[in-house]
């Protein structure tokens, strides 16, 4: 027995009150009575607390995504207006020149 497990067992026997052998009884009985928890269920625990991180992340990811197409529209908008602006001024300038006759 590895000698930092027989000095965890004789602490705990000494706090029990009980022997050495009345211990080790007593740890093993209760190992047997006990409900431990299975691979299966851990495995089911790994599974949620990862879907758990997947799902935050892809929230994060989704709202940084929204705040992307948010900037991206107003810039279109902003250079919407801005061309908006220099189109106006040449069809005026267009209207005040000569016509020409095509036909």
């Amino acid at each position: 027995m590895p000698a930092g497990l027989k000095d965890s067992l004789d602490q705990a026997a000494v706090q029990a009150k009980r022997s050495l052998t009345a211990e080790i009884i007593a740890r093993l009985e209760a190992s047997f009575h006990s409900p431990l928890i299975s691979f299966a269920e851990l495995d089911e625990s790994r599974a949620a607390s990862n879907l758990e991180e997947t799902n935050r992340r892809l929230d994060e990811i989704s709202n940084r995504l929204d705040e992307l197409l948010e900037a991206k529209k107003q810039r279109k908008l902003k250079n919407e207006a801005a061309g908006q602006e220099r189109i106006e001024p040449m069809e005026q300038s267009r209207s005040r020149g000569r016509k020409i006759d095509l036909g």
